[in-house]
């Protein structure tokens, strides 16, 4: 299965936590026994890791298919933004993804895209 595409928007400062459910064929996928990972960096292809997603497996019996990734008030903070010149907020982009093991071994991503950061100004 291809990777879904879906952009994030983080608030610097403030709690971050965004649910998703796998589905095949409109069929929630039973995500019993498999981990998930994810992080954020500057580019794809950067060796710094930004930040690294908690991730949440909820119970497969009441919410098959359904996983959450989040990071804390403290970590978001921690998120550098550009310098903005002007009362306009300055949106900091950076590359994520999301990856899947299955109890065998085997990896799939699951989700990419962009991790926009809008700068936090109460702090």
């Amino acid at each position: 299965m291809s990777a879904g595409r879906y952009d994030l928007k983080i608030e610097q400062g403030a709690t971050f936590t965004r649910k998703f459910l796998i589905k095949n064929l409109d069929t929630p996928v039973d995500l019993t026994g498999q981990t998930f990972r994810g992080s954020i960096r500057k580019t794809a292809s950067s060796a710094n890791i930004i930040e690294t997603f908690t991730m949440n497996v909820k119970d497969q019996v009441t919410n098959t298919g359904e996983f959450e990734i989040s990071l804390t008030a403290t970590q978001t903070s921690g998120i550098p933004v550009n310098k903005s010149k002007t009362a306009e907020r300055e949106i900091t982009s950076y590359a994520y993804d999301i990856e899947r093991e299955f109890s065998d071994g085997r990896v799939e991503r699951v989700l990419e895209g962009l991790a926009n950061v809008s700068p936090e100004v109460t702090r």
